[in-house]
This record gives structure tokens, sequence and C-alpha cells, in this order.
């Protein structure tokens, strides 16, 4: 088994990092806010002899009073707001946007149903894409090959 302790930190070190980061964060927020200062809380009662099983119960605990509800008053009707245009024009904006991505559906189907402008371009570049392939990535390959041997050297001969 390799020794990792000295590569990774140990559990102690994690968590003293995750306990300063928390400090951290916990001094920077005191000093954003401002906040009145929390009255002391009452001192707790000594514990109760260990030999003794009975708790002695001498706190009664109070429950909050129920916060007021605030009334919620409906509004019956629409505040309508000063439009620059009718209902009527309204309609007919929305009816000729509908009827533009209608028109965008079909000129993107071409012959089947599957059949994208995409799709066709795809299959026509294919063929022009394979021969200056062929023409053309040899040499390029060379090139490339060529520049990192180029680059090895100098650094080879650098050292």
């Amino acid at each position: 088994m390799s020794d990792d302790t000295g590569q990774e930190p140990s559990m102690e070190e994690i968590l003293a990092s995750i306990r300063k980061i928390i400090s951290e964060d916990g001094e920077d927020t005191e000093e954003d806010e401002v906040t009145e200062p929390e009255p002391e809380p009452a001192p707790e009662p000594a514990p109760a002899p260990e030999g003794n099983d009975a708790i002695e119960l001498t706190d009664q605990v109070v429950p909050p009073p129920p916060a007021e509800l605030e009334e919620i008053t409906l509004i019956d009707e629409v505040v309508e707001d000063d439009v620059l245009v009718s209902a009527a024009t309204t309609a007919v904006g929305a009816s000729a946007f509908a009827q533009l991505t209608g028109a965008m559906d079909l000129a993107m189907r071409l012959g089947g149903v599957d059949r994208t402008l995409e799709a066709l371009v795809k299959e026509l570049m294919r063929p022009m894409l394979r021969d200056w392939l062929e023409a053309n990535l040899p040499a390029v390959v060379e090139r490339l090959v060529q520049r990192e041997i180029d680059k090895m050297s100098v650094k080879s001969g650098d050292d």
C-alpha cells in the first residue's frame, strides 16, 4: 500500500478547514449586519443529581400568541393600463405571428416529414467534403506532423 498521507489532507485537517471557514463566515456576517444586542439568556438551572431519575420541571412553556392576520381585499375588476394598441390590433398581430410560425415549419420540411433544410444541406455537403478531404488531408496531416517534429527537435536541442 502506498503512503498517501503526504499528498491528501487528513480528516482532522479537513474538519479544521471547514471550522475555520464557518467561523470566518460568522465573523463576516456579524460585521456586516447591525443588530440589536440579544438579551443574556437566563442562567441554566443546576443539573439534577445523577442518582435521581426524576426530572424537575420548573419553567412553564408558554406558546407565543398567534400572529394577527391581515385582512386581504380582493379586487374584482381588472385595472387596465394605458394600452398602445386596441384588442383588434393585438389579435391581428398575434394571427400574423402564428401564420409566420406555420410558414417556417412548412419551409423547414422538404419532401418527407422528417427531412429538414439542415438534413438536405448535410446530404449535399457530404460528397464535397469527402472530395476535399481526399485531396487535402494528407498534406495537412504531413504539415502538422512536421511542425510537431520541429518543435520537439528545437526543445531537445535546447536541453
